[in-house]
């Protein structure tokens, strides 16, 4: 009977280790997934950052260039590229829902409006008067308050103009 006992005590023990690495296995495919998930289509209005030096830029997406602070604290028009070669990052992530980026027209109104008018202290500061949004705390608690759940996203621009590029050798085989 001890013998039996003590397989059972090790099947047990196995089978709680085996779903104890399913689970770890589980949570690294879910944070791998999350990592490559991407924004597919840009809004304008739409919120995004970069990172760099342990600080986060942020800026309000107007189609397919974006309006953050420059050097002066001054709103102005950037490609998506100079945006990151600003700040010396690599990654922009948008603010997202279902691979579309969540934005306004009103957003994106208030940011064109802003641009050679006023100086703001941070790009914080810039991106939560473009949202208009009354007692948020931080751009993650606007939007939540603004748009509802939503997701920071990555968006790949190579992408972008990898699309461009194949669009353009299409017309040109057309012809």
């Amino acid at each position: 009977m001890s013998d039996f006992e003590e397989f059972v005590d090790y099947l047990g023990d196995a089978t709680k280790q085996l779903f104890d690495d399913i689970g770890d296995a589980w949570n690294e495919l879910k944070e791998d997934l999350r990592e490559t998930v991407t924004v597919r289509y840009l809004r304008p209005g739409a919120t995004a950052y970069c990172r760099a030096d342990g600080k986060k830029y942020y800026g309000i997406l107007t189609g397919t260039q974006i309006i953050s602070l420059n050097a002066e604290k001054e709103p102005e028009y950037m490609e998506l590229a100079d945006f990151l070669n600003q700040h010396g990052a690599e990654k922009l992530k948008v603010a997202g829902k279902n691979r579309i980026a969540v934005g306004s027209h009103e957003v994106d109104y208030a940011a064109r409006m802003a641009v050679e008018e006023e100086r703001f202290p941070s790009t914080k500061t810039f991106v939560l008067k473009c949202l208009g949004v009354a007692d948020a705390s931080s751009v993650d608690d606007a939007l939540e308050k603004k748009f509802g759940s939503f997701e920071w996203l990555t968006y790949d621009l190579q992408e972008e103009s990898g699309e461009d590029e194949s669009e353009e050798h299409q017309e040109s085989s057309a012809e």
